[in-house]
């Protein structure tokens, strides 16, 4: 079974082999948290300890052209003693592409793909589970507590999704790609715990400025006179430059918009404009 783990970014500047490298820097920082901590779970059958490394590591080859594909191979590191774990040894790629895509399902609530990855990590840890006369059920309600000590490394590996690629792919070399993430599931994981996407509304904002890198508005705040607010563009005419979100900047110009308000107790903290009225 495959030792290899592929992330790939893909639309945008992504297509085009391009990515800022603040973004994709944070990106693979937080797919090698997560999968650290995967290969502790799985190769010690416990909850990984702060600052932990595993006994393996992910190596990672140079971009392939045509989007931003970057290939890892999972590597024993040369002073550590080998792993035990028939599992890891045998399919170590594909267990981190369960356990990666897990984390990114678990913090989009989508529970459908939560429960698919869970399920695929539970067959591949049967053997450890019957050694240890261990419960299914215990082992993936664990499962579960350790990925949720993982949401700032997973909030870092979309952080190239809407500024800079489209979507964002979980793979490896020999079976189903893991997870695909788009800009809403990534508008989601990035959220705070607190802070509810409501549905999308018609709304008249006055446009301040652009961050064209990043895809943002700063605008002033619907809500609140005298102060501002950023928001998050996912309408493809603004790549159109220049667009009539430019447009308006360059005038500080009030323009319609299909937005979904971002709120937090109630209060608006951000907008995800969808589409231009006029």
């Amino acid at each position: 079974m495959s030792k290899e783990l592929i992330v790939k970014f893909d639309g945008y500047e992504a297509a085009k082999h391009h990515l800022p490298m603040g973004r994709l820097g944070d990106a693979l920082i937080g797919v090698d948290k997560v999968a650290n901590a995967g290969l502790i779970l799985f190769s010690e059958q416990r909850r990984p300890r702060p600052r932990e490394r595993a006994r393996v590591q992910l190596i990672v080859e140079a971009p392939r052209a045509g989007s931003m594909t970057i290939k890892a191979l999972l590597e024993h590191i040369p002073w550590a003693l080998p792993l035990t774990s028939l599992a890891v040894n045998q399919g170590a790629g594909v267990i981190m592409k369960h356990f990666i895509s897990l984390a990114l399902a678990r913090f989009s609530k989508n529970p459908s793909e939560t429960k698919m990855h869970l399920d695929a990590l539970t067959q591949h840890n049967r053997d450890n589970l019957a050694a240890r006369n261990a419960s299914e059920k215990q082992w993936q309600e664990f499962t579960i507590s350790v990925i949720d000590k993982l949401r700032q490394p997973t909030i870092q590996m979309v952080s190239p999704i809407g500024n800079g690629a489209k979507v964002l792919q979980i793979e490896t070399t020999g079976s189903r790609p893991g997870i695909t993430v788009d800009e809403n599931m990534a508008d989601i994981i990035r959220l705070g715990e607190k802070d509810v996407i409501e549905d999308a509304v018609p709304m008249n904002i006055v446009v301040d400025g652009v961050i064209h890198h990043s895809r943002q508005l700063k605008i002033l705040h619907p809500e609140i006179e005298g102060r501002y607010l950023t928001a998050n563009i996912r309408d493809p005419i603004f790549d159109v430059v220049p667009s009539p979100y430019h447009n308006a900047a360059s005038r500080l110009r009030e323009i319609s918009v299909l937005a979904k308000p971002v709120r937090r107790d109630g209060d608006l903290v951000g907008l995800f404009i969808i589409d231009l009225i006029k």
